[in-house]
This record gives structure tokens, C-alpha cells and sequence, in this order.
């Protein structure tokens, strides 16, 4: 490739690349380098005679098959100062940029790193210049977990990347976080950032419930998280959802259409599946059993909630929140309108993001 002047901490990066046995995202925004930094580690390889496998994850601008594809590459043999390749494999996107394909992109990236890695030690990945807003936060984790990397390499213009916080039950296993907070701290800022008014709240997640007190300034002041019971979590409803054969996203609708709410007596999770079983085959309503579920995870939340103390405003985020019926069943339960932001299971991530602003 043509001769660059790099700079000291380019240099560095792509020997610490090289070094490496596993996968390393490159993440950085448009115009940042990205294309030229994987080309330099290409050259690099070259000369040293290392293999390694490359996958080009940029739809818009993709230098290894056509866009709208993800492309993976092998090396050697290494072509003369391109980075533009044949692909070796592809998988199919559909479009140039990644919003409405974000499982597509991710479950493509896992397939082609798991066609790489039995042949080359080494897996470099380019990944797409989105780095601001909430998806772009959602993809570039979502990129993370799936793939493990064992080096990122941040490449910025200016400071788009000066500080990664992590929150969430993992947060203590990200290596490159500058920082990690809670996830009650990172909600609470969330709901704060998007509802100022916010004085509770609710968070149901994918396997926890967290109930937040805030005081006028925005400070935490009382909280309360679930025991090892999963009701109501995101868990509990896919579990449910899979013993009434429906899909989870069709519980709130198939919800609101119940005429008669069934009472669930049973609320942990393993008991429950099988007192579900039992009403199917008594030929009760998947609306009305499904109804009767989120009454009990409602009554549980405003178990919590009373414990807490109520005040409006009432922020309700988390993916359950997505629900329509999970929302209109804890409305009834604690007889208040409950606010519900357009991205719901984005409030802790807003809340970390913000927080690693300064803002």
C-alpha cells in the first residue's frame, strides 16, 4: 500500500492488533480512519506473513462485496494497496444503513466470525460510522456481546468517544468502559433526561424489576429491586408466551382483548408455566390467561411501589414497557397514568450515555 506517516498511537494499535488471538472491532464515526487503519493492518500482516480473516460490517460503504452486505475476507493472499476484495462470504442485509435490521446485522456478524475463526487466528472487523443516539449505542453493544471481542480499537475526530460508561449486570466485564454505574443510577438519570418531572421510577427489565424514588432535584432517594422471583420480569413473559404458543410481542394486544381476566394464583415463574398448561387444556382463552399474567405482575409492581412511595410523575420504561397490556394492567393497579418514552428499553442506556457526557 502507498507509504502514511502514521502516527505514534496508530502504530501502536495496529501492533496491538496483530498481537492478538480472537476478534477486534474497529468502531469510530464516519470519516474517522476506520477504512484506513484496517488497510495499515493489512499491510502490516502482509509483511509479516500473517493470516488473518477480515469483515467489512459498513453497509453504505462496504469494501468487501456490494453494500447492503456484510463481507468476510480472506488473507493471504493479500492484493496490492486496496482494501476493496471479492468476498470470500456474505450475508445478506437489505439495506445501506442498519435502523429496523439491528438482528439481522448482529446474528450475520456471529455467522461470519464463526466461519473465520476455525482458519485464522486473528478476526478484524470494521464496523459502520453510526456511533450517536440510542441505537447506535444498542448496535455497538449488541455488536460487542455477540462477537466477545478481545480488542476494540476507538478511532474519533474529535471527543465522540472520550468516555464509555457501562452500566447494566455486566458492567463489570466491559474492558474498555472508562467507568461503570449501576443500574439504578443509570435509570434514574434516564427517566430524568427524558422526563424532568419524573418522581418514580419503574423499571422491568429483561430479568429484574427496579422501583426509584426521586426527589425533586433527581436524586435517588429510596429504591427497591425484585428477590430471585422473576415475575414480571421480561423472562417470566417469554416464558409464558412460549407455554401459550404465541409470540411476546403479541401478549399486550392478545391482553386487551380479554373479556374476563383470569387469576393466576401461582407467581413464580416454574409454577405458573404449568398452572398455564393446565388452562389451556381446560379451554380458557390464551386473552384471558395471558390478562390474568400481567394482573399478577401488576400486583406485584405495586407491591414494590407502595413500599417506595408513590409520586407522580410515573415513568415506566424498560423493555416490558413495550407491552400495551403490561401498561394499561400496572395503570389499573396504581391508579395513575404512567409515562412511557418512544424507546423504553433504551432509559439506562440514555441514563450511562448522559452521565458520560457531563450533561
Amino acid at each position: 500500500m502507498t507509504a502514511i506517516d502514521l502516527p505514534p498511537p496508530w502504530q501502536e494499535a495496529a501492533a496491538a492488533v496483530l498481537a492478538t488471538a480472537g476478534v477486534v472491532l474497529v468502531v469510530g464515526g464516519p470519516d474517522c480512519g476506520k477504512s484506513t487503519f484496517c488497510r495499515v493492518v493489512l499491510a502490516a500482516a502482509r509483511r509479516q506473513g500473517q493470516p488473518l480473516a477480515f469483515i467489512d460490517a459498513d453497509l453504505g460503504q462496504s469494501h468487501v462485496g456490494p453494500p447492503t452486505t456484510l463481507g468476510l475476507k480472506f488473507f493471504p493472499p493479500y492484493p496490492p494497496d486496496s482494501l476493496t476484495h471479492a468476498a470470500d462470504l456474505l450475508y445478506f442485509i437489505g439495506q445501506t444503513s442498519p435502523p429496523g435490521r439491528l438482528l439481522e446485522i448482529v446474528l450475520g456478524l456471529q455467522r461470519l466470525a464463526a466461519a473465520a475463526r476455525p482458519r485464522c487466528p486473528l478476526v478484524l472487523v470494521n464496523t459502520s460510522g453510526l456511533v450517536s443516539g440510542p441505537l447506535a449505542v444498542r448496535l455497538k453493544v449488541a455488536k460487542a456481546e455477540a462477537l466477545a471481542p478481545q480488542l476494540i480499537i476507538f478511532l474519533e475526530r474529535r471527543e465522540e468517544l472520550a468516555a464509555v460508561v457501562a452500566t447494566g449486570n455486566g458492567r463489570r466485564a466491559i474492558p474498555f468502559a472508562t467507568r461503570d454505574m449501576t443500574e439504578i443510577m443509570a435509570f434514574a438519570r434516564g427517566a430524568r433526561q427524558l422526563l424532568p418531572a419524573t418522581r418514580t421510577a419503574i423499571d422491568l427489565g429483561g430479568q429484574g424489576i427496579r422501583v426509584i424514588a426521586l426527589s425533586d432535584q433527581g436524586t435517588v432517594v429510596k429504591f427497591l429491586t425484585n428477590d430471585k422471583c422473576s415475575t414480571g420480569t421480561g423472562c417470566f413473559l417469554e416464558v409464558m408466551a412460549a407455554a401459550l404458543d404465541t409470540r411476546t410481542e403479541e401478549l399486550g394486544r392478545l391482553a386487551l382483548a380479554s373479556r374476563v381476566h383470569h387469576n393466576i394464583s401461582n407467581t413464580c415463574t416454574v409454577f405458573a408455566e404449568s398452572e398455564v398448561v393446565s388452562l389451556v387444556a381446560r379451554g380458557k382463552s390464551k386473552e384471558d390467561i395471558i390478562a390474568g399474567l400481567l394482573d399478577a405482575m401488576a400486583a406485584k409492581v405495586r407491591t414494590m411501589v407502595n413500599q417506595v412511595g408513590l409520586k407522580r410523575e410515573v415513568l415506566f420504561g424498560g423493555g416490558v414497557a413495550r407491552n400495551i397490556g403490561a401498561v394499561r394492567a400496572l395503570e389499573a393497579a396504581l391508579g395513575v397514568q404512567l409515562r412511557v418514552p418512544e424507546n423504553p428499553e433504551l432509559v439506562g442506556a440514555l441514563g450511562a450515555a448522559v452521565s458520560a457526557g457531563g450533561m
